[in-house]
């Protein structure tokens, strides 16, 4: 388990993975992960703007195409499942609108997230965000494309073996 850090990335500012990092252990698109001062735990830093778009964009895919976002799936009996028994989540993920800011120095444009005004918690979602970012700092790629079947039984036993094999700080 880590923690982890938010941060908003300005248009002018450069992105995460491309800052000098000598403290990085890992350092992912958009993300890194360094010890805090006390080198006592790894801290994930992600660009929060960054990966709620990547979010969405998982959510507005095709179901079974490669980088779509489905959480729910179907029933046990194989019946959809019922909008309204996810409704929370939902307007959670939906508190927050994309907006294009372009930068004053250097005329990038960035996708930045918004409250909408009066809306309820976001929780979800920035939970959500979080979940993401820390897939991709364990090395998940952010992927669009057809679904290809591999045989992946050793990956667990791998991931496994990096953890008992780190040195503790």
């Amino acid at each position: 388990m880590r923690a982890t850090s938010g941060t908003t990335v300005d248009p002018d500012d450069p992105l995460l993975h491309e800052k000098e990092r000598p403290n990085a252990i890992t350092i992912r698109e958009n993300c890194y992960v360094e010890p805090n001062r006390l080198r006592t735990l790894d801290v994930l830093h992600y660009d929060t703007n960054y990966y709620k778009t990547e979010l969405h964009k998982g959510f507005n895919l095709e179901e079974g195409v490669r980088g779509s976002l489905n959480l729910f799936g179907r029933e046990a009996d194989g019946v959809d499942i019922h909008d309204d028994r996810h409704l929370p989540f939902a307007q959670h993920c939906n508190t927050e609108r994309p907006e294009r800011i372009e930068g004053k120095k250097k005329k990038k444009t960035k996708i930045v997230w918004t409250e909408k005004m009066h809306q309820p918690d976001n929780e979800y979602f920035d939970n959500s965000t979080c979940c993401l970012a820390l897939l991709v700092a364990e090395g998940l790629t952010l992927e669009i494309g057809p679904i290809v079947t591999e045989d992946r039984s050793d990956d667990m036993q791998e991931f496994l073996n990096q953890q008992k094999n780190r040195k503790l700080l």
